[in-house]
């Protein structure tokens, strides 16, 4: 039937029935997004668990639904070497007792190879011993089921753990790095950064090495590792590399691609933030790193896993970002990353997302109560993949379907220290999860940022002031120059010790080239007020003496040295502290500024035009021959 457009009555029964259609879709859509979003489920497992603990090696077996926990550091501080496995068909966990087992340690790469039911670790460190071997948990590629489910179901065989042979050059010993496996399907195992003991102060490494594994593979082959990236030499200096780094959080996003955010650079022969913000891409086909955008807050021991089905995009849950652990103290202020988000990273569009996770459901007073997310937390783990499922439905069609799982186990809560052995899943697609508001890059301000905002402010204007001052402003019989000189110069000093003494208070020890020079210069630049006090006064007859002349020649040689290799050590320091482009390009448009003054003021002073008072300038290096001179 079709309504007169001119019926008053019609148009607003069409109004009523469209707005009926509209809000009924709404609302079904708006079911869809809650139903799809990022949910939070925490397993209640039907027998005891591990002991709880942190920094341990995760893995899941997709196709068996199975965890792997392996090691980690206990709630006494002890270093464990056990292996527990937890089936989600009975949420039943299990000590798997093998009959050989790597020693115990904490803070190593692992992964799964899912085609040749393998656990993969490497990598790690007890109390007193780094380790770069490699491991396997070998499950057979006829996997069959981890528990025996009280006698009723036996798996084809029990797992057991070997360590792989491996020739040629071994990556170094190393903890605290990244590394692992694809989940979809991948057969390279990835080992990357981190650090290590060898040296007093420790070391810390921004290599990547990979070994790969075939689906033919077997546990007594011969493997090689393959170098990706070297990272060595100046590269804590390189502006379009990421500088060595540990506690890391990474993952594998595709076969050839890893990711990683955050960590600490301070310490270990090298400096920077501790926590840091950048994250990275490397793609393993052109061995090239490219930088992502900043949205993350800086944060270290945090967990990244790729999402399953989705090649490129990962996402990164929780890690420590507290300001008074002794790890991040460098942090004055920030925003804190909140307990219900978690960070999407699309490596491929180079985009950052921060997206609402919803909590798991329980009853109270026999009320279904949506309010419990996972206590924050750092040194978790974390692990995902896909399982398909071929079935027959009622009408006699083939069909499938994918479970989807992102798991956490363990870890140490922010604040109280309590460790956990507890379960959670996360479930949920990434387009139907509410985006979470709030500034992406996240503003933060530590005393590393302080220490380069004062040393900026004293070597990069108040001293090459000071100097240009007193060498093309000593005209005539005035004074002026040498107060200006002396108030810039010694505000200068009083800014340039305050950022010294500060970032030693919460930086390692100096043993690394911008920490070295700063020392040098900070000593040059205290002695230099003390030499001025003390020059000789020239002669009666405006004559420069002997001594006046030492004194001068001390006096304006050191001085220009330390304000050059002043500002050549903190353009180190700029790259250093892997700043926002826009900083590097403001401080070296400054510094090209600085040589451009100079080099103008030092053409006019050579061809004498500079005048003051109607005098021509005072000659700098008015000297007196003195026999054997």
């Amino acid at each position: 039937r079709v309504c007169p457009l001119n019926s008053k009555n019609s148009r607003g029964v069409a109004v009523v029935k469209m707005s009926r259609l509209l809000l009924a879709l709404f609302s079904i859509s708006v079911g869809q997004a809650i139903a799809g979003s990022f949910t939070w489920e925490e397993i209640a497992p039907a027998t005891p668990p591990p002991p709880a603990r942190a920094h341990h090696a995760f893995g899941y077996f997709a196709q068996i639904q199975t965890l792997i926990v392996f090691g980690g550091r206990g709630t006494d501080g002890t270093i464990l070497g056990d292996t527990w496995g937890f089936a989600f068909d009975d949420y039943v966990w299990k000590q798997l007792n093998t009959t050989t087992s790597p020693p115990a340690r904490e803070l190593m790469a692992s992964g799964v190879v899912e085609s040749l039911g393998w656990f993969v670790i490497a990598a790690g460190a007890d109390s007193n011993t780094d380790y770069n071997d490699i491991w396997v948990l070998d499950f057979g590629v006829d996997l069959g089921a981890i528990n025996d489910n009280n006698g009723t179901t036996l798996p084809a065989r029990m797992p057991e753990w070997y360590q792989l042979t491996v020739q040629g050059e071994l990556p170094e010993v190393r903890y605290g790095g990244h590394g692992g496996v694809y989940p979809m399907n991948g057969t390279s195992f990835w080992l990357g950064f981190g650090f290590n003991k060898k040296e007093e102060t420790g070391k810390r490494l921004g290599d990547t090495f990979r070994i790969a594994f075939t689906n033919t593979s077997t546990v007594g082959e011969v493997y090689q590792w393959e170098s990706i990236h070297e990272g060595v030499g100046l590269n804590q200096y390189h502006p379009f590399l990421p500088h060595a780094r540990c506690l890391q959080s990474g993952t594998m996003t595709d076969e050839e691609q890893l990711v990683f955010h955050g960590g600490c650079l301070r310490g270990g022969v090298g400096g920077g933030p501790c926590p840091a913000e950048d994250a990275w891409v490397l793609d393993g086909n052109t061995k090239e790193w490219s930088e992502l955008p900043r949205c993350v807050t800086p944060r270290v021991f945090g967990a990244m896993v790729s999402i399953p089905r989705r090649r490129g995009m990962g996402l990164l849950y929780g890690g420590d970002d507290r300001f008074d652990n002794g790890i991040v103290e460098q942090v004055i202020a920030g925003p804190r990353y909140p307990a219900n988000e978690v960070v999407l990273v699309d490596a491929n569009m180079e985009t950052w997302t921060r997206k609402k996770t919803l909590p798991t459901s329980r009853l109270v007073n026999d009320t279904e109560v949506f309010d419990k997310l996972p206590a924050r937390r750092f040194g978790h783990g974390m692990a995902s993949g896909s399982s398909r499922l071929d079935y027959v439905d009622s009408e006699g069609e083939e069909r499938f379907n994918f479970t989807d799982r992102i798991v956490m186990f363990g870890g140490v809560g922010l604040y109280g220290g309590q460790m956990y052995n507890d379960i959670w899943v996360l479930t949920g697609e990434p387009e139907s999860s509410a985006d979470l508001s709030g500034d992406c890059p996240a503003v933060w301000f530590s005393y590393l940022h302080l220490h380069g905002i004062l040393l900026s402010v004293a070597w990069g204007m108040l001293f090459p002031t000071g100097v240009l001052v007193a060498r093309y402003y000593r005209c005539g019989e005035s004074q002026a120059w040498l107060l200006i000189h002396v108030i810039l110069q010694l505000t200068a000093l009083a800014l340039s010790s305050v950022a010294f003494v500060m970032v030693f208070l919460v930086s390692s020890k100096p043993n690394f080239p911008h920490a070295i020079i700063g020392i040098i210069l900070q000593i040059f630049a205290i002695q230099q007020p003390v030499n001025g006090f003390l020059r000789p006064h020239k002669k009666d007859d405006n004559k420069t003496s002997r001594n006046r002349y030492c004194w001068e020649l001390w006096h304006k040689s050191t001085g220009y040295f330390t304000v050059l290799a002043g500002l050549v050590n903190v353009t180190l320091g700029v790259f250093l502290i892997i700043p926002p482009l826009a900083v590097w390009v403001v401080w070296l448009c400054a510094i090209a500024v600085w040589v451009v003054i100079f080099a103008i003021y030092e053409t006019i002073h050579l061809l004498k035009v500079c005048e003051c008072t109607g005098q021509r300038e005072a000659r700098d290096t008015e000297l007196v021959t003195y026999p054997g001179y």
